[in-house]
């Protein structure tokens, strides 16, 4: 199971971590859980902000190391800047979505080279 978990602006990303990371130690399946957790770079990328994502980054390696082969923990920054500004908001919320994609299926591509086509 992948979950794609996307911080734009909140300020308890360790939350989210957290909470998969219990799920899965309270979970009798012998599934695979990989967390994707996506950072917006224009917020998270900020002297100020960054504790937060340091926190969560740190409890989703632990939850790696813990339940390795059940858990999996993968942090992406993206940018939101839309190319153009002057589009329409649902236009440039599909190329922000796309750079999600394309950064999700390079991460997975480079973690799990066999699976990719």
């Amino acid at each position: 199971m992948t979950l794609i978990e996307i911080e734009e602006r909140r300020r308890a990303p360790l939350q989210n971590v957290a909470k998969i990371v219990k799920w899965v130690s309270q979970s009798r399946s012998n599934s695979r859980v990989t967390m994707i957790h996506i950072f917006f770079h224009e917020f998270y990328g900020k002297r100020q902000h960054r504790a937060e994502e340091d926190l969560a980054r740190f409890v989703g390696s632990l939850g790696t190391q813990v339940f390795s082969g059940k858990f999996e923990y993968i942090p992406i920054h993206v940018s939101m800047i839309a190319e153009d500004e002057g589009r329409p908001t649902r236009e440039r919320a599909r190329d922000i979505a796309q750079r999600v994609v394309e950064r999700v299926s390079l991460v997975n591509t480079l973690r799990h080279p066999a699976n990719s086509v």
